[in-house]
């Protein structure tokens, strides 16, 4: 991705000399990193960041920036950094949280649900749900593993879904 710009402030406004301009880079688009060019101006932000953050040097001067994916990386997205808070509350973490998959509609005589969390068997039910509720543990990455399996045995639905630790809120 290419971009170009002016560092300068909007009419009747002065730009501080150390002004940030902030660019989102997508961990969807960029999952195994990204690598940063710019002309006139100076990367600030860490190498994972998901915002790339520059300081034009000299103020006013016209940017130009690059970016381009990269192998042997990561790009980490907004709520996995304490720079984007959801809410000013003083709420902390809690060590376990509940997450709800809604499974889709399935044809056939559903004989059972099996949903692991981490390798560990968590839930077995012999009903057609739809919606599961499940504890997780807020401190670390879980992988939530589901398998349907119908009256002949064989695997209707098999899904692995990754749910991401909570963060603190940074303050305000």
């Amino acid at each position: 991705m290419k971009m170009s710009y002016t560092a300068r402030a909007v009419p009747g406004a002065r730009l501080a000399p150390d002004a940030l301009t902030r660019i989102f880079v997508p961990e969807r688009k960029y999952p195994t990193g990204y690598s940063v060019s710019a002309t006139n101006a100076r990367v600030v932000s860490s190498p994972t960041a998901p915002w790339i953050e520059l300081t034009a040097a000299p103020p006013g001067a016209a940017v130009s920036v690059t970016i381009s994916p990269r192998t042997g990386a990561y790009t980490l997205t907004p709520l996995q950094t304490d720079a984007f808070p959801l809410a000013a509350s003083g709420r902390h973490c809690r060590a376990v949280r509940f997450v709800s998959i809604r499974l889709p509609r399935m044809k056939g005589h559903v004989r059972r649900i099996v949903v692991s969390v981490n390798g560990r068997r968590r839930l077995v039910t012999h009903r057609s749900a739809r919606v599961l509720r499940l504890r997780v543990p807020s401190s670390k990455p879980s992988v939530v593993r589901i398998v349907v399996t119908s009256s002949h045995g064989r695997a209707m639905v098999s899904r692995r879904y990754r749910a991401m630790p909570c963060q603190q809120p940074a303050e305000w």
